[in-house]
């Protein structure tokens, strides 16, 4: 059992789920919370993207 492995397939698997919903747009309808919410969300995940491949980067060199 190799728990580096183990560890660096579940950093990729979250860093791809978040790459894959991070354009994730619905409908608005004209909503602003809507709108504000969105931004909010693409920041964050943007900044958590980062912080994992950095924790993945780190993991890597063990």
């Amino acid at each position: 059992m190799d728990i580096r492995q183990d560890v660096l397939n579940e950093l990729d698997s979250r860093i791809g789920r978040l790459r894959k919903h991070r354009d994730d747009w619905k409908d608005d309808n004209g909503n602003e919370y809507e709108k504000l919410n969105h931004a909010v969300s693409t920041v964050l995940s943007v900044s958590l993207e980062k912080e994992l491949l950095s924790v993945r980067e780190f993991v890597n060199g063990l």
